[in-house]
């Protein structure tokens, strides 16, 4: 072999080293964007509606706060191993309660929309209600009715594909 086929070969492998690095995938790179896709579509929805959250947002203690577990019957990897047409997604529900001025409580089920109004008497709560647009109020009578509190619970809904 002569000194040029020698070079001309050490010129080749040169020229191969710098295509594999130039084109060879760091895999640091690969990792950050793994795990750049598990904070922004696994974790950051958990928390989003985690119990700190949410009873900081609704103002209720965390206590108050309940949060059911996802149903796993429309998982991918849940048997038979597939697709199932389905998924599940939250629902955030409140009770929502504050003092009015009969003593008793304004209570909404239906995050503020309508109002269940009741007063206070020496016997205890009842409901109590308008027919006059709130200029005069009357009770219902019935059952005494136990203090509400407020809270807040994330379900789940199961929605066809």
């Amino acid at each position: 072999m002569s000194k040029y086929d020698l070079d001309d070969v050490v010129d080749r492998l040169e020229n191969v080293e710098a295509a594999i690095k130039s084109n060879h995938i760091d895999f640091s790179v690969v990792w950050l964007v793994v795990l750049i896709w598990l904070v922004l579509f696994v974790w950051l929805p958990d928390g989003w509606y985690s119990k700190t959250r949410l009873s900081f947002w609704y103002g209720v203690g965390s206590d108050q706060v309940t949060i059911d577990k996802e149903p796993h019957d429309c998982n991918f990897w849940h048997s038979p191993i597939g697709g199932k047409g389905c998924k599940y997604d939250r629902q955030v529900s409140t009770v929502q309660v504050k003092p009015n001025r009969w003593g008793g409580q304004s209570i909404s089920y239906d995050e503020g929309k309508s109002w269940t109004q009741t007063g206070k008497s020496a016997e205890g709560s009842y409901p109590i209600e308008s027919n006059d647009d709130g200029k005069t109020w009357a009770t219902l009578g019935g059952t005494i009715m136990p203090e509400t509190k407020a809270s807040v619970n994330v379900g789940w809904s199961k929605v066809d594909d």
